[in-house]
């Protein structure tokens, strides 16, 4: 779905503008999402919510499970963020896939 149609329905983590194929996932104490992004508008997203972004290390993949795929995928390049706090883990999580062009936030209130 588009940017517009899926930020009508999400209760946090409203996807910028400019994303597209947005896939989401959304509960009371959770919201997961995966959407088409350039690398650019998912730095400013980050920047403006305050996820501080650190590089996928080079050799060093990052497996993700993907709700929308319902299998896991490698992520070789890119960035990812963890700003969740407190024992229960709650907050933002997110990686961003620079070969595909994907970003994958997830929200958990638990």
């Amino acid at each position: 779905m588009s940017a517009d149609e899926a930020n009508k329905m999400l209760w946090t983590n409203f996807v910028p503008p400019t994303a597209t194929d947005v896939w989401y996932s959304s509960a009371y104490l959770g919201t997961r999402i995966d959407c088409q992004l350039d690398l650019t508008e998912f730095q400013a997203w980050c920047q403006r919510r305050g996820w501080q972004l650190t590089p996928i290390a080079p050799g060093k993949p990052r497996a993700l499970y993907v709700d929308r795929l319902g299998d896991a995928v490698m992520i070789e390049s890119g960035f990812e963020f963890n700003a969740k706090y407190g024992e229960a883990g709650r907050g933002d999580s997110g990686v961003y896939d620079s070969k595909a062009g994907r970003a994958y936030v997830s929200y958990t209130g638990r």
